[in-house]
């Protein structure tokens, strides 16, 4: 499978995507990653939450968008840090041949569905990234459930990572061949391929980076 960080030729229909969203034990966050996708320019055709053993507080949360979301719950037990066997399982249930991952505590930019499938190509997988906040400024943002903050605040660390400028992305594509700074949090890619490739090692576990 290759990797694209760009393709203006092929542009996805609107919204027919899977988004595939990873939780555990944090409903706080999930509820305001949730609020921002309701507020996407294209809605994505289902989300799916991929979640490592949460409490029951998280199916609260995710049972008050189902009313604005088609959203399917896939959770198992909580047997310590098994989040690639969560991801597999929750592929099974994907009903669209194209998939955008992120982790449940991504806050997205309004056009970040459209943006994704606008750059989608056959065969192709697509690697992003994210901007940082500090612990201080997360508690204060999930607080005051407040979306709509100043990316050129002295706390937003990597700006640039969640500033939108579409007719200046070019200056700021990474390589097109190193794929070891890939990023679950913001990565898409098609069904089958994942399948062709055999899904995340579920010999993996405990959290961090594994190399």
């Amino acid at each position: 499978m290759n990797e694209a960080l760009i393709n203006t030729s092929s542009t996805m229909a609107l919204g027919t995507c899977s988004l595939l969203v990873s939780t555990y034990n944090w409903p706080e966050a999930l509820e305001l990653v949730l609020t921002s996708i309701v507020q996407q320019t294209i809605i994505p055709t289902e989300v799916v939450i991929a979640d490592d053993g949460s409490k029951p507080q998280t199916a609260e949360v995710i049972n008050a968008f189902k009313n604005k979301l088609n959203i399917k719950h896939v959770w198992h037990e909580d047997k310590g840090f098994r989040k690639t066997l969560i991801m597999n399982n929750a592929i099974k249930e994907v009903s669209h041949d194209y998939i955008i991952q992120i982790d449940g505590d991504m806050l997205l930019h309004p056009n970040f569905i459209a943006d994704h499938l606008h750059f989608a190509k056959e065969n192709f997988f697509i690697k992003g990234s994210r901007a940082m906040l500090p612990s201080n400024f997360t508690q204060q943002i999930l607080k005051e459930k407040e979306l709509n903050f100043s990316l050129m605040r002295s706390v937003v660390k990597s700006k640039i990572n969640a500033t939108r400028l579409p007719k200046l992305a070019f200056l700021f594509f990474g390589s097109k061949t190193r794929t070891n700074n890939l990023r679950g949090c913001n990565f898409a890619f098609w069904k089958k391929d994942f399948i062709a490739v055999n899904g995340y090692n579920n010999n993996l576990t405990g959290w961090g980076m594994k190399i």
